[in-house]
């Protein structure tokens, strides 16, 4: 009750009587051609108005339309680019008649409305969760922080900038706008993602990819932000190619190796001899070993929770369980994580026979980051010198005598 409202008519002096919807009307003021008055409670819907004066009976039908208060039950989408004109749809309860829709205290635009939903598009905004309010003749609805604008992404660096074409690479972008990312490396969706809370950065691990120079692609409700060539996937084992010489002889054996299916299969003929002589200890060539490990399914995951010991000399220290990892020594250890460490050839130990395979590895790209101990995407003489101070230091903590 209680909207004033005015009948404009004539002969209207000396009425006896004003109702809306059958229900009287309150503070009425007569004159001959006009009546003010203020509305009963009613209910939602077009209802007639009824004037009686001692000259008779006047009805003007659905003259009169109560509105419910509105209500907003959802917003969708509820979040968008900084930019005006993203279509949503808000959802509630007597939400027709719209006079206003704002969103953050901005007029949307192109609204349409029904009893039950409103559609419209958001006007320009600054980021950042804003309130949606409706106004209509039934009253006022707002849905605090219900619509959220993000600023459009940017990719500032991805580290490293390169890896195997097997994928399971960690990479860390960092930028602006990164909340909500999905993550593109090429074509291909990366996983794993976790994005900081300021949004200024995340990790990611890159999907299998071809070799070559690719785009690096982060996707938000804000919009799309683009690294030109931000990721290069280098050759790998399962390429048949890269990561050690796909030729060449093998330090510990004599080997010379040719193709991938003879050089698994020599892998697993000499895990298959190192079981059954048991008192021999397990060793194995690096590239033998990561043969295998592509073949049984390892990949850079098989790390993931492993960390090399404090003086990283030693092969590595679980610090959870790994998934998907290959054993091939039996020392509890992921073969990858404990490569990873300096322990090229699965001895046990990092020594002389780790420097002899890295000097042949020099030159290459690293399959799964194995030699590659200073992150820079291939093999070269820093590596040499990082696994040299790694044997001396390993070899002074077991002879200490000799330090």
């Amino acid at each position: 009750a209680g909207t004033s409202f005015t009948v404009a008519g004539t002969n209207l002096a000396g009425a006896t009587s004003v109702t809306v919807g059958g229900v009287a009307a309150t503070n009425v003021v007569a004159t001959a051609t006009s009546i003010t008055a203020k509305t009963p409670a009613g209910t939602a819907g077009a209802k007639d108005v009824v004037v009686v004066t001692p000259g008779g009976t006047a009805t003007k039908t659905g003259a009169f339309t109560y509105y419910g208060i509105p209500t907003i039950a959802t917003v969708t989408p509820n979040s968008g680019p900084l930019v005006a004109g993203t279509s949503f749809t808000i959802a509630g309860t007597n939400l027709a008649g719209v006079t206003s829709v704002k969103v953050g205290g901005i007029a949307a635009t192109n609204v349409v409305a029904t009893a039950t939903s409103i559609t419209a598009k958001t006007p320009a905004g600054t980021a950042g969760a804003k309130d949606v309010v409706v106004v209509t003749p039934g009253g006022t609805a707002t849905k605090t922080g219900a619509f959220t604008y993000y600023g459009i992404p940017t990719i500032a660096t991805v580290t490293p900038n390169s890896g195997p074409s097997t994928g399971g690479t960690t990479i860390t972008i960092t930028g602006t706008n990164l909340a909500g990312a999905s993550v593109k490396v090429g074509d291909s969706a990366a996983t794993g993602i976790i994005v900081n809370t300021g949004g200024t950065s995340l990790t990611a691990n890159t999907p299998a990819g071809s070799v070559g120079a690719k785009n690096v692609t982060v996707i938000t409700a804000g919009g799309t932000g683009t690294k030109s060539n931000g990721f290069t996937y280098v050759a790998s084992f399962a390429d048949g190619a890269g990561g050690m010489p796909s030729t060449g002889s093998d330090p510990k054996h004599g080997v010379q190796s040719d193709t991938y299916a003879s050089t698994v299969s020599r892998a697993q003929e000499s895990v298959s001899t190192s079981r059954q002589q048991s008192d021999e200890p397990m060793i194995i060539s690096a590239e033998r070993s990561m043969m295998l490990i592509l073949e049984t399914g390892g990949s850079a995951a098989d790390c993931q929770g492993f960390v090399c010991d404090a003086t990283n000399t030693t092969a590595a220290v679980a610090n959870s369980a790994p998934v998907n990892a290959v054993d091939l020594d039996h020392d509890g250890v992921p073969d990858l994580c404990q490569m990873r460490c300096g322990d090229l050839d699965l001895s046990g130990a990092i020594d002389e026979g780790d420097l002899a395979l890295i000097m042949i590895m020099v030159g290459t790209d690293p399959n799964l980051r194995v030699g590659d101990f200073d992150d820079d995407g291939i093999i070269d003489e820093n590596d040499v010198a990082a696994l040299l101070l790694r044997t001396r230091a390993n070899s002074d903590s077991a002879n200490p005598e000799q330090k």
